[in-house]
């Protein structure tokens, strides 16, 4: 009788110690889960925070772009003024060497000796007046 209670003894002591063991293992795995969801929610909250600061960059690169572009086709008018000026110029250059081209050939002429000499002194004896 001693053995059969000694036997239901330690085999409730078992069963004890196994429902413990359980019990333990399921808190434990309970407390896995919740730490596991808490991490989940952190880094779920931070891929939110980077998904708004990605849209809010390229909003700003959208209208960095547009400047830039903007920029760009103003010196390109810009510089199409400017060359569009300097033919003009050019051509108005041009056009008065033809027209004075006869006036250069005479300003070419070498001047005689004696003549710039004589004008020399005409000119010395009006700056004493």
């Amino acid at each position: 009788m001693i053995n059969k209670l000694t036997m239901q003894l330690a085999g409730g002591i078992v069963v004890l110690m196994l429902i413990t063991g359980l019990s333990l293992y399921a808190k434990a795995a309970v407390a896995e889960r919740n730490l596991a969801r808490a991490n989940y929610e952190t880094a779920l909250e931070s891929n939110r925070k980077m998904v708004a600061a990605l849209a809010t960059e390229r909003a700003e690169r959208a209208t960095l772009e547009q400047l830039f572009q903007t920029r760009l086709d103003d010196q390109r008018r810009i510089a199409e003024e400017a060359a569009q000026t300097i033919r003009k110029q050019n051509a108005e250059i041009a056009e008065i060497r033809r027209n004075y081209e006869d006036v250069d050939v005479y300003l070419a002429v070498p001047v005689p000796a004696p003549l710039v000499e004589w004008l020399r002194a005409q000119t010395a004896d009006n700056s004493r007046d």
